[in-house]
């Protein structure tokens, strides 16, 4: 039934089914091997098994508190988890289970979608809290940034607890929270989320986003 409700999931937004692959991060002390298609060789952080994922795969996370990654990806600082294809990072228990904590020095999540991806659906991100995210320039919980008709999706999660930092060079960063950069086309959506107690300490009015 899963596995039906995505196909029609896909062909509503872009018109296309994809055939979609499951990956799975846990920390159960298992031995991770690639590409990590159970539970019991699963990857033991988010990162690697977006490695594994191509566009349309689904990413499911067993429940734990994961952290910046050996190597993690740049994007205006440093990211525990970085989205950059069409997959869905999916918890397996839902927020209360499954944490993403920046450690107080790093993003949260970035995710970056692009038209190349829309004939495999939307990136998405599904059941998980952000929190004690970082980030100098902004969307310390969560960034999202997209252009042509890629369309990003945060559903069920708890944002909470992220700080933009004070930086001259950036005197307007923003988005606490959530920052969203979108060019033409581009499809942000978030839905039944719960944000708040972020701050960004460059501006005033986004100090609880």
């Amino acid at each position: 039934m899963r596995n039906i409700f995505n196909a029609l999931l896909v062909l509503g937004l872009c018109g296309t089914v994809a055939l979609r692959a499951d990956h799975f991060v846990a920390q159960n002390g298992q031995e991770p091997v690639w590409p990590y298609t159970n539970l019991n060789t699963a990857a033991s952080n988010i990162q690697e098994a977006l490695h594994a994922a191509a566009d349309g795969a689904t990413v499911w996370v067993d429940d734990g508190v994961y952290y910046t990654p050996p190597n993690p990806s740049e994007q205006y600082g440093t990211n525990v988890v970085s989205i950059t294809n069409a997959i869905t990072l999916r918890s397996i228990n839902g927020p209360a289970a499954a944490i993403i904590n920046g450690g107080g020095s790093n993003r949260c999540v970035d995710i970056i979608v692009a038209a190349a991806s829309c004939a495999f659906g939307p990136a998405v991100l599904d059941g998980f809290t952000l929190t004690n995210g970082y980030s100098y320039i902004r969307g310390a919980g969560i960034q999202i940034y997209g252009y042509d008709d890629g369309t990003g999706i945060v559903r069920n999660c708890v944002i909470s607890g992220n700080v933009v930092g004070k930086d001259t060079e950036y005197p307007y960063a923003g988005g606490g929270g959530i920052f969203s950069y979108n060019n033409v086309g581009f499809q942000p959506v978030i839905s039944n989320c719960l944000v708040r107690g972020n701050r960004a300490e460059n501006i005033s009015s986004l100090t609880n986003t």
